[in-house]
């Protein structure tokens, strides 16, 4: 179906991506998409802590929220695919290893830490997966406004984390962009082996 699909197309973007990714230090409009990042300066410097800091407890709060939701329901559909996300998460880290894009801190001055490659982005995954089980589990769990509010919020705080890793001069904008298509392909790839709904 649908869902098969989508989920083939992502997996084979986030390849091409990834071939891309380990051929070219930056995409076109890499430098001028992260000095717009970066103009944004201090002001932005508690949003980029946030997420830049406190990303991996966020993703882990987050997913056992809706494991938790997903058991209290008794829909072992959504549990296994809030397992199957989380899962796919350290599954990335490894193929990420074998793109070994450069970070851009010969660039940039760096404003956070950062190891490992730079593509993908491995914080904007973590978010991509971490707010995306919500974003998908919001219309089972539920009612509508709320589902409608969480989902945009889902949406606000991946963006706001993306932006984060660029403002901190840790990644290129295509690192993060790399970092949202293997993100999204993972969730595909989980809620088509579920077929949580």
């Amino acid at each position: 179906g649908r869902g098969a699909a989508l989920a083939g197309a992502l997996v084979a973007l986030s390849a091409a991506l990834g071939v891309l990714g380990g051929r070219l230090d930056t995409f076109p409009g890499d430098g001028w998409l992260a000095a717009r990042a970066r103009a944004l300066g201090d002001p932005f410097a508690p949003v980029a802590a946030f997420f830049n800091e406190g990303s991996w407890l966020i993703a882990a709060a987050l997913l056992l929220l809706a494991a938790g939701a997903a058991l209290r329901r008794g829909r072992r559909d959504l549990l296994l695919f809030v397992v199957l996300a989380a899962a796919a998460r350290p599954l990335l880290t490894v193929l990420r290893e074998w793109v070994g894009r450069p970070r851009p801190s010969a660039d940039f001055a760096a404003r956070a830490m950062a190891d490992g490659p730079s593509f993908p982005s491995g914080h904007t995954m973590t978010a991509v997966i971490a707010f995306g089980v919500w974003f998908v589990l919001a219309q089972a769990l539920l009612p509508a406004p709320w589902a409608r509010v969480v989902r945009g919020a889902c949406v606000v705080a991946v963006a706001l984390a993306g932006l984060a890793r660029v403002w901190a001069g840790v990644h290129w904008p295509s690192d993060v962009y790399g970092g949202l298509v293997w993100g999204a392909a993972a969730l595909a790839v989980a809620r088509g082996l579920t077929r949580a709904r």
